[in-house]
């Protein structure tokens, strides 16, 4: 099968009612801002007094605050560290439940703080995934071990 490719010189380059660009014409952004400028009449000292009545409307908008990534990040870190040591001390036969236990109540107190913590982050941050899964398991294994399921039977 043969592919054939047009002739380039005969694709339309202007449209119906479209004035046809000059030929070596410069249409770089200091010549297009220059005609802008030009054809609504006004200067580019006219154009920074908007900007600055602009700026001045603002000033007495607040943003929202926003959340300390870094403290965020630190946070979740070290809750996931505190699971990944849980983790290991459980499957560890030198840790006895009661000893597990203990890690159990700092768990269902971290999980608090880490639920707290996802209401406060955005919809579509990627660290609030990260941490609503983590919290659902850590959630998943305090039950679990309050249910018994650890007991030797």
């Amino acid at each position: 099968m043969k592919i054939d490719r047009p002739d380039i010189s005969t694709i339309q380059t202007t449209f119906p009612g479209q004035k046809e660009k000059g030929v070596g014409k410069k249409n770089d952004f200091k010549s297009v801002l220059d005609d802008s400028i030009h054809h609504s009449g006004g200067s580019a000292s006219h154009l920074e007094g908007t900007q600055a009545s602009l700026i001045a409307s603002l000033s007495g908008v607040s943003p929202m605050p926003e959340l300390n990534k870094s403290q965020d990040f630190q946070k979740i870190e070290d809750y996931l560290n505190f699971f990944d040591d849980y983790i290991h001390k459980l499957g560890d036969p030198n840790f006895s439940l009661r000893d597990l236990a203990t890690i159990i109540d700092k768990m269902a107190a971290e999980n608090d703080k880490i639920a707290d913590l996802i209401d406060k982050l955005p919809e579509m941050d990627e660290l609030k995934d990260i941490a609503n899964e983590a919290l659902m398991i850590s959630a998943m294994e305090v039950e679990k071990f309050k249910r018994g399921d650890y007991l030797d039977s």
